[in-house]
């Protein structure tokens, strides 16, 4: 009865509308049923990135040094603040009994000596004999023997050679009457046992002296210059 009072063409349209919407609703159910899956687990499982995944690679080509290795540690610098190391010889071995003709009971001779290059700096060379023994006059000894401002290139002095130029001290022998001036040998007292230092010193100027000056002035002047010092010592029996 109330379907017949629904205009005809209200009608068609209702048909229209439900036919498609029973077309649509299984299309868009299996599109629903694709996307789900799409999302679902498949059995496998997605790992976390590790830290090496997570960081960019980087090659690093290290130089190698002048000797063709790598440097891995600073250097060692045992050696003096000029990096080198001198040495002095002579007619004895370091602490042997000190040959007859280089003391008084002989001939008096001074030593021959020779001795390693000095280090990069050094601008003079001074020798330096002293009785270590004996304190009467200064604690540090008595001197018998100073020579200053010898040129750096020599390297060796003969038995009995002054080096043409060099400053020849007074050794403690001398008196204000009576100066000293060389080589006085090793002279102990009868039945005494002296040792003697026998010294190389580098110096980094040349000193402002001469020939005759007092030895324990030259040794505060050689002391305050030195770079560096070698050394060797003798023995004599009075």
């Amino acid at each position: 009865m109330f379907e017949s009072l629904v205009p005809q063409e209200v009608k068609q349209r209702t048909l229209i509308l439900s036919v498609m919407t029973h077309r649509l609703y299984p299309a868009a159910l299996i599109g629903l049923v694709l996307v789900v899956g799409a999302c679902s687990d498949d059995g496998r499982e997605m790992k976390l990135p590790t830290d090496n995944q997570n960081e960019s690679i980087m090659t690093t080509t290290l130089a190698p040094d002048d000797q063709g290795s790598f440097d891995t540690a600073a250097p060692d610098t045992d050696l003096d603040d000029h990096g080198s190391e001198t040495e002095l010889f002579t007619s004895w071995s370091d602490g042997s009994d000190i040959p007859i003709e280089h003391t008084c009971l002989g001939l008096d001779q001074s030593p021959p000596l020779n001795w390693t290059a000095p280090p990069v700096g050094t601008v003079s060379l001074a020798i330096i004999l002293i009785d270590t023994s004996n304190t009467t006059q200064n604690p540090a000894g008595f001197v018998h023997w100073v020579l200053a401002n010898i040129d750096p290139s020599v390297t060796s002095l003969f038995a009995g050679e002054t080096p043409v130029g060099t400053v020849v001290g007074a050794n403690d022998f001398s008196t204000p009457e009576v100066p000293s001036i060389g080589y006085r040998g090793p002279c102990p007292p009868a039945g005494e046992t002296h040792t003697y230092v026998l010294e190389m010193h580098a110096l980094d100027q040349m000193l402002d002296a001469q020939s005759g000056d007092p030895a324990q002035t030259l040794l505060q002047a050689i002391d305050y210059a030195t770079i560096v010092t070698a050394k060797t010592s003798g023995i004599v029996t009075g």
